[in-house]
């Protein structure tokens, strides 16, 4: 087994580099990219980003430095351009054949890149300006992938006796950017790219690197959430038959919906007490509510010409809640993309509204759990909830179907459903912004507030002291936490 590869004494890989890559069948060198590839045992490719340590030479000033003579003794053999008929079903002196399933895989060895494709006498593919065939895999005998040289794909679909190249209609790969901290972009050298099982086209992100961002065609596809179980991504895929985006982390995969969907930002002026082509409005006793229609997402919030919000690039609010009228005391609670929360308060003595979230609790440290058959707890993922804000409640709502037995807060006791077996399963748990107090609600709409190991209280309180020998009233903000 090759447990570490050198050239000219400089270490290019080893064995412990990744994981994923710790045993090797083939190692490349690109003629076009001018980079070394390994291959491991499942067939994926990998770059590897090397560059050479570069030496001093000590040149004598005084002499010529003469011209080394060529070596006959070195042979160096470049890629071979070779032609796979996948009708054969059979590994040669060129590649290796596999089958996984209902796919059929071709990978290239040694010195060797796939330079057409074809079926019996009929070309499916033929590479052009020299970018080169590195793995294949058909589905069925109805479509056919290609990995290219240079991280791109082919893919054809075999209809009514022929091969149609339908790569253009799936999503375009290179309008895809990764952002990791302090929103970097992530370059090619921090990911693999390569098929993988269920006829997925994967960017697999190497140890260490931690992806924050994904953008399509510069909308923004996906992002790290606070506290939720896809803050850390392993993988970033593509279905090529779904045409579909995923994410995946150490435990699951899940798909992104919409992602390419031409999202349209408005401006939310409060004073509008009606629905428009771009948000629905409805109002509940002494809360308005304002929800953002498909296609569209609230970047600005004002009332007349009087500015109040603005969001943050890349995570506009789909749904503001006003909590208060006239010259009582207001709240705005404002739910956004990303799933946080921020929260706007207004005295009748203040000018503006300030923002008050950071002094609120948040589900970062929640975990939730559900207890299977044998008793053991499992922690519930994003898959089985919602979040939702309604009026000043901030939280979860469980999907149907889910239990939720047990919840904890900074990994201590909050809540269990053996506190009071007749209150039941929850069917949501929501953070009170205005009490700063966790609670649940079961199937009867009945509430029950989560003390045990729960958050600190924050109580703001707002007074009018009066100075006589001013004959003025000052408005003073006190906070107390409890």
């Amino acid at each position: 087994m090759c447990t570490m590869i050198k050239y000219d004494n400089d270490v290019v890989w080893k064995s412990t580099d990744t994981k994923k890559f710790s045993n090797i069948t083939t190692f490349y060198f690109g003629l076009v990219s001018n980079r070394f590839f390994v291959k491991n045992s499942y067939g994926e490719l990998k770059r590897i980003d090397f560059k050479p340590v570069i030496k001093e030479l000590a040149i004598p000033i005084t002499k010529q430095t003469p011209t080394p003579k060529s070596d006959p003794n070195l042979n160096i053999t470049p890629f071979n351009n070779v032609t796979v008929d996948i009708e054969n079903t059979n590994g040669t002196s060129e590649f290796e054949y596999s089958k996984d399933g209902n796919c059929c895989i071709y990978s290239t060895k040694t010195g060797y890149s796939f330079g057409k494709v074809a079926q019996g006498e009929t070309v499916i593919w033929e590479s052009k300006d020299n970018v080169l065939g590195t793995l294949i895999r058909t589905w069925n005998d109805d479509f056919l992938a290609i990995l290219l040289s240079n991280n791109l794909f082919k893919l054809f679909q075999h209809l009514s006796g022929n091969w149609s190249d339908i790569t253009a209609e799936r999503r375009d790969v290179t309008k895809l950017k990764f952002y990791g901290d302090g929103d970097n972009e992530i370059t090619s050298v921090d990911y693999s790219v390569s098929f993988v099982k269920d006829y997925l086209y994967e960017f697999s992100f190497n140890d260490g690197v931690k992806c924050s961002k994904i953008k399509y065609k510069e909308k923004v596809v996906w992002r790290n959430m606070k506290g939720k179980m896809y803050e850390d991504i392993k993988m970033f895929q593509l279905g090529l038959l779904s045409n579909n985006f995923f994410i995946k982390n150490q435990f699951e995969y899940r798909k992104l919906t919409n992602p390419s969907i031409e999202i349209t930002p408005v401006t939310l002026d409060i004073d509008r007490t009606y629905c428009t082509s771009q948000y629905e409005f409805s109002k509940n006793d002494n809360c308005r509510t304002y929800t953002s229609k498909y296609g569209y997402s609230i970047n600005k919030i004002v009332k007349k010409n009087i500015n109040i919000w603005d969001a943050d690039p890349d995570d506009n609010a789909l749904k503001v809640v006003l909590i208060g009228s006239g010259k009582d005391e207001k709240h705005l609670s404002i739910l956004l993309e990303s799933g946080d929360f921020v929260l706007l308060h207004k005295t009748r003595r203040d000018l503006f509204w300030k923002d008050i979230t950071d002094k609120k609790s948040d589900f970062s440290d929640i975990k939730m759990y559900s207890l299977d058959d044998e008793n053991n707890y499992n922690e519930l993922r994003p898959l089985h909830n919602s979040i939702i804000l309604y009026n000043t409640f901030y939280g979860y709502e469980f999907k149907k179907g889910v239990k939720c037995a047990k919840i904890t807060n900074k990994d201590k006791l909050l809540w269990t459903h053996t506190d009071d077996p007749d209150f039941g399963y929850p069917s949501a748990i929501y953070l009170d912004l205005l009490k700063n107090k966790f609670n649940v609600i079961n199937f009867k709409d009945q509430t029950k507030e989560l003390k045990g190991e729960g958050p600190a209280v924050t109580l703001f309180i707002n007074i009018d002291i009066y100075h006589h020998d001013l004959d003025h009233y000052e408005n003073v903000s006190l906070t107390l936490d409890l």
